[in-house]
């Protein structure tokens, strides 16, 4: 029986993951494979993998760089109910008679939640339960935060409420849907025994494999996986000051209450934890009277004090709205009152910046209303956003005018009008003498015609995404030949960290990388590390010569230069194990990474090898790479000025010419 998938990934990395994370789950449930994965006859920028499993073939086809395709992905989620357009890391599908038919999503955060970018990717989980898509969320536990020396600070955690979100909505989900904490490459080990209840193992696995179609992987339940989202959230309470949260007992009776998808907003009234919202900002003189007015009333904090969102208890709507018309006068409508005034549900109110001061979007602030979602999944409430931030007059006036248009392109206004009920702008750039202040949303959303998902034509729109599939195609799974990929970040990566192999076959792994090294630093898109000939080619992929940076050559060196030498790798896993330590002896790494030399490349996209020359010229670089790209080929032209890294460089093609050929690359080489 011969079966084809496909996975659209946010890049070639992410699309690798997921079938990692799917290989596991077929051995974890009990089915042989019988071939692991391999590249086969496929295109470099569309590359098949096929593995056999208990005899079956399976064929996978990636197609990394959403948006970049004859067909919308997010455009067909919307149509089975996604309220958001929004783009998994990893959307895996079965080719079925000319269509492509969901099979499930994966999402992957490595990142540290500092700050408001732990809800960043909310409206993600939400849209894929929201239209019925199996869903998993992969969150690592325990980075750590480093000083200015890259020094290890601390661990970072998120508020507990983001967890518990993914909780409540992955329960309310009838399809599989589950939150996977796994320990980060630079955890401690007290921290790693702090949470061991937390990190998820073989019940999600079980649960991935029973999307597929074999006997064998019956379908399983999440509730072992639940179980870990709650002890995660407990864990984190721990960790929090008393006074700025709930009690212990109060979390634990909203976790059950959320692993079986019961409402929770009645616990929250019942809490006497008072909310206070801090503006950071320069604001109206109306704005922190109003915070003030919510704490007069008397709204109820959700998950801790200092969260940007309140829960206004259906009692108290017709004090707040009096209180609104005290402090807004006529700049807001009798409608939005009424409207108010009539209803019978409790108001979750969200506070959202949501511009930064030059009036840009704040990605963050995006996934504030799909949290409060999140939060309330199976609560019947309504939503009211309060945005304050120094949006453009422009941007005002496309709210009021059209605001469903403002959200078909613009994400930030996407997750705010689609989710919101109401919406109360308060904001320095506003002029309220002459612009409206308030929007009814409601259901005045058109529902969208649910539609079937065609097949995909494998033929992209060429960009930097196809030179960084074909650059990663081409240097991975290279350790017979001596060549490790130290690092891969594809457009939408997160620079999660660096590996380097020692003389042992250790790995050394530098995390929280920083964007520069000193003030001749740049860090590089790939690094590779020819171990034999200690040779580090850190290299910068664009997707056409015009956007390369001049000079870029030397700065790519210094900065893993910088890096390296220093020794200070924050993990260490040892040869043949899978398990991470902080225990390295720095002076033995140093020593180890002082005898490499350091080669820069660049590589972009061109349509001949005419523009090599002054590709070479302009990075400053010890290799150039191009890469034209057609339907069925992809030609890669290659220039070198430097004589040892040059031979080094032709002979590892050389020993790829198999690998080459299944991903129809030609090589053309250029004195």
């Amino acid at each position: 029986m011969s079966q084809q998938y496909r996975i659209h990934g946010d890049n070639i990395m992410e699309c690798e993951v997921a079938l990692s994370i799917i290989v596991e789950s077929f051995k974890s449930s009990g089915l042989h494979i019988d071939q692991e994965p391999k590249v086969i006859q496929s295109r470099a920028f569309a590359p098949k993998f096929q593995l056999i499993v208990d005899g079956s073939e399976l064929t996978f086809e990636f197609f990394p760089g959403h948006g970049r395709w004859d067909i919308s992905l997010s455009e067909y989620t919307a149509s089975q109910g996604a309220q958001l357009r929004e783009a998994v890391d990893a959307f895996v599908t079965k080719l079925e008679n000319n269509e492509e038919v969901p099979v499930g999503a994966f999402e992957f955060c490595s990142a540290l939640p500092a700050g408001n970018n732990a809800w960043q990717r909310t409206g993600r989980a939400l849209s894929m339960i929201s239209a019925g898509i199996p869903y998993f969320y992969f969150a690592d536990i325990g980075g750590q935060e480093l000083d200015s020396d890259r020094n290890i600070k601390a661990p970072r955690f998120p508020n507990p409420i983001v967890p518990f979100s993914y909780l409540a909505a992955t329960s309310s989900s009838s399809e599989q849907c589950s939150t996977i904490y796994l320990p980060s490459p630079s955890i401690s080990e007290t921290t790693f025994a702090e949470f061991k209840d937390s990190f998820g193992n073989s019940e999600y696995k079980k649960a991935i494999a029973s999307l597929f179609d074999f006997p064998k992987a019956q379908n399983a339940d999440l509730d072992s996986s639940r179980i870990k989202s709650a002890n995660f959230v407990l864990d984190l309470v721990k960790r929090r000051r008393a006074n700025n949260t709930y009690s212990q007992s109060t979390w634990g009776n909203m976790l059950e209450k959320a692993s079986h998808a019961l409402p929770i907003a009645d616990l929250m009234k019942n809490n006497s934890l008072a909310w206070s919202k801090r503006i950071s900002i320069p604001s109206t003189q109306t704005l922190p009277k109003l915070i003030n007015t919510l704490k007069n009333i008397g709204v109820h904090t959700i998950g801790s004090s200092d969260m940007p969102f309140c829960l206004l208890p259906s009692v108290k709507r017709d004090q707040f709205v009096q209180q609104l018309q005290k402090l807004y006068g006529n700049s807001i409508s009798s409608d939005l009152l009424e409207k108010i005034q009539n209803g019978n549900k409790d108001i979750v109110i969200t506070f959202i910046a949501g511009f930064k001061p030059r009036g840009d979007d704040s990605r963050p602030d995006r996934g504030l209303t799909p949290l409060a979602r999140m939060i309330f999944a199976n609560d019947d409430v309504e939503y009211l956003s309060i945005v304050y931030g120094p949006a453009s007059r422009g941007t005002w006036n496309r709210l009021f005018e059209n605001p469903h248009q403002l959200s078909h392109t613009n994400g930030l206004w996407e997750s705010i009008v689609g989710l919101s009920d109401y919406i109360i702008v308060d904001s320095l750039t506003l002029d309220t003498e002459i612009e409206r202040r308030d929007l009814i949303i409601g259901n005045d959303i058109k529902k969208k015609e649910r539609i079937k998902l065609q097949e995909f034509s494998p033929i992209p729109r060429f960009g930097e995404h196809d030179v960084d599939s074909a650059l990663h195609l081409l240097f991975s799974r290279s350790e017979s030949n001596g060549v490790y990929e130290s690092l891969c970040n594809p457009p939408g990566g997160d620079w999660s960290g660096i590996s380097i192999i020692d003389d042992r076959g250790n790995t050394a792994r530098w995390t929280s990388l920083p964007r520069v090294t000193g003030v001749n630093g740049k860090r590089p898109d790939h690094i590779i590390q020819f171990i034999n000939e200690k040779i580090i080619l850190s290299i910068e992929s664009k997707d056409h010569l015009a956007n390369l940076e001049s000079g870029i050559g030397p700065r790519l060196n210094q900065y893993t230069m910088d890096l390296l030498s220093t020794g200070l790798a924050q993990a260490k896993k040892l040869k043949d194990s899978v398990h991470w330590t902080q225990l390295i002896d720095i002076e033995a790494l140093k020593n180890v990474t002082n005898e490499y030399s350091y080669f820069s490349a660049a590589a972009f996209m061109c349509r001949d090898d005419s523009t090599l020359e002054e590709a070479s010229s302009k990075s400053d670089a010890d290799i150039v790479i191009g890469f034209k790209f057609n339907d069925d080929k992809t030609t890669l032209y290659v220039k070198t000025r430097e004589s040892k890294i040059q031979y080094i460089f032709l002979a590892f093609l050389k020993s790829q010419q198999q690998k080459l050929a299944t991903l129809n690359i030609e090589v053309s080489l250029l004195n």
